[in-house]
């Protein structure tokens, strides 16, 4: 295995990184990887659970929410590490507004988010999911992918969201004391 974290897996004209077990288990810090999906389509959202059945490296945790209201109390209750989205017939403004929701809880702040698409014609970006993954030719590698990205990215947000209020604080001191010195 290469000595950097990531396993090169080339072909001629396409790279492409692909976690190993260590970076699973660091970002799982040893424990099962609880995801909750929401979605109104239970034969969907059970498809998608089967696909992630079938990774071996990682020991899953799952529960479904079949409205936006129930996902945030089970997400209270669960504490995920990600939510899947599936957004096939919901509401963008009520995704949103669960998404907000959770950002301003503090239990359910770290939660990262994964939205599945059914297409790529309608737009929909927001800065509180962390990962998009289209619907066509969806697998359990693609599945497990997107959540664990979406669970580092989340992480990075927070450290680097954290540093910055860490050195505004910092800069404002810096410039109330050199003002006091005049």
């Amino acid at each position: 295995m290469p000595p950097d974290r990531f396993r090169n897996t080339n072909n001629k004209n396409m790279k492409t990184k692909t976690l190993t077990l260590n970076d699973y288990n660091s970002i799982l810090d040893g424990k099962d990887l609880k995801v909750l999906f929401v979605g109104n389509n239970p034969g969907y959202l059970s498809q998608l659970i089967q696909f992630l059945k079938k990774i071996r490296t990682i020991s899953f945790n799952f529960d479904t929410a079949f409205d936006l209201k129930e996902s945030l109390q089970k997400a209270l209750s669960l504490k995920p590490r990600c939510i899947v989205i599936d957004d096939e017939n919901l509401d963008k403004v009520e995704i949103e507004q669960m998404l907000e929701d959770l950002q301003k809880n503090k239990d359910t702040e770290n939660i990262a988010v994964t939205l599945i698409k059914h297409d790529n014609y309608k737009e929909f970006y927001s800065f509180n999911i962390q990962d998009y993954l289209l619907d066509k030719n969806i697998s359990g590698e693609n599945l497990s992918r997107s959540i664990l990205n979406a669970i580092k990215f989340k992480r990075t947000q927070r450290y680097l969201y954290k540093t910055y209020k860490s050195s505004k604080n910092q800069v404002k001191n810096l410039i109330s004391s050199m003002s006091s010195l005049k």
